[in-house]
């Protein structure tokens, strides 16, 4: 009898270590879609030091990570919405920006009038408007896909506990590694556009 109460513990022991074994082996299941907001004001006053021009607002944009159920994963960018959001910034700060062109060329305050008759403009005011369209127009023109292309990434991923791998199948996009699954279902990445650039971003599932 007690032997077979010793085998029973027994038995009973390798079934848990048996189901505790199944439940590590299994994936965690991380698949969905989810949005990144990410304020890249910082990025854009890189680029743009060289011509000694400073952008004030926030320009904040929108990434995507979709995780399917394969495996496979998507990172991209809602390009549109950031193209439509930069140009109002563009327009927004309009002023400033061309008085700081004018003052590169040596151009003052008080030949601001001038500059403007002689470009053909009835007023400062109307130079300046004209000279933002142009600059909006050339800034706009196939924003949209340079961003897109910059930013799309496709892949596959793996999940260990908390570390999602993602291992990208397609050449330039964004150069990304492991991740953390945050205890709130937030999934944390960083992205690095280039060498010198990181981006640390959270991932909310929608």
């Amino acid at each position: 009898m007690k032997n077979l109460k010793k085998i029973v513990v027994l038995l009973a022991a390798l079934a848990m270590v048996l189901l505790l074994a199944g439940c590590g082996g299994k994936e965690r299941d991380v698949s969905g879609d989810y949005r990144a907001t990410y304020n890249v004001k910082d990025m854009l006053n890189q680029e743009l030091a060289a011509s000694g021009m400073t952008m004030n607002s926030d320009v904040n944009a929108e990434f995507i990570l979709q995780l399917n159920p394969d495996k496979s994963f998507l990172f991209d960018i809602d390009a549109e919405t950031f193209q439509r959001k930069y140009l109002d910034v563009l327009q927004k700060e309009g002023p400033a920006i061309v008085q700081t062109m004018l003052e590169q060329e040596g151009i003052t305050e008080d030949l601001h009038d001038a500059i403007a008759a002689a470009s053909g403009y009835e007023s400062y005011d109307a130079f300046v408007n004209g000279m933002m369209e142009e600059i909006v127009a050339a800034a706009g023109t196939g924003l949209a896909e340079q961003v897109r292309n910059a930013a799309h990434t496709e892949g596959t991923y793996s999940v260990s506990k908390d570390t999602i791998t993602l291992t990208a199948g397609t050449e330039g996009g964004q150069g990304l590694d492991k991740g953390t699954v945050n205890e709130d279902g937030t999934i944390s990445v960083t992205a690095m556009p280039d060498e010198a650039t990181t981006l640390n971003l959270t991932f909310v599932r929608q």
